[in-house]
């Protein structure tokens, strides 16, 4: 008798920065950086993500992962349900999402949780950070991430977009809207 294997979830952040319409991409140890022709790699970036734990609250694990990946304190508060999207045919992703007010410098970042090498050797899970404009950079993030990064992107322009607008101290000119959406800002804040 094949017994059927339960779908593994992790829960992941989009770190969003809505001044440059970046999200911050994390890469995987063992990961390519440049092809064989000297080329940046492509579809090998992703979010900070990880697996929930068996009783762990989805959020609580999208914030430790993010923690132990690097270094990033998130307030509870600020970070977001977005919703739960197909990822692969063996790990779905509970997505959330947390804009970045505070632009974190890429640079600074320290990944703190480890895996043990062919060799014996520890090293951490992640090895660099960048940030990338969406959609224009989508090509180098992991391409079932590139799916699930459009679908939220989507869901959080529809949410979150105009919110933003009106509460942040960005200038609406930099935000990455459409004509209608700043209309339709621009519309509520000359009636308020």
């Amino acid at each position: 008798m094949i017994m059927e294997q339960k779908k593994k979830v992790s829960a992941a952040v989009i770190i969003y920065d809505p001044v440059t319409s970046s999200i911050l991409a994390s890469h995987a140890t063992g990961a390519k950086f440049k092809f064989d022709d000297g080329a940046p790699a492509t579809g090998c970036w992703g979010l900070l993500k990880g697996e929930i734990d068996p009783g762990e609250d989805k959020k609580e694990a999208a914030i430790r992962e993010v923690f132990e990946e690097s270094g990033i304190e998130l307030n509870p508060d600020e970070v977001e349900y977005i919703g739960y999207y197909y990822y692969n045919d063996y790990k779905d992703l509970e997505v959330f999402l947390y804009i970045d007010n505070k632009h974190i410098d890429h640079k600074s970042l320290k990944c703190d949780s480890y895996f043990e090498n062919p060799d014996g050797e520890m090293l951490p899970e992640i090895n660099a950070y960048a940030w990338f404009s969406w959609p224009e950079d989508k090509k180098f993030f992991y391409y079932g991430q590139q799916k699930v990064i459009e679908k939220a992107i989507k869901k959080v322009n529809s949410l979150y977009i105009d919110k933003l607008a009106r509460e942040s101290e960005v200038p609406l000119e930099h935000l990455n809207l459409s004509k209608d959406q700043k209309t339709e800002i621009l519309g509520e804040q000359l009636h308020s």
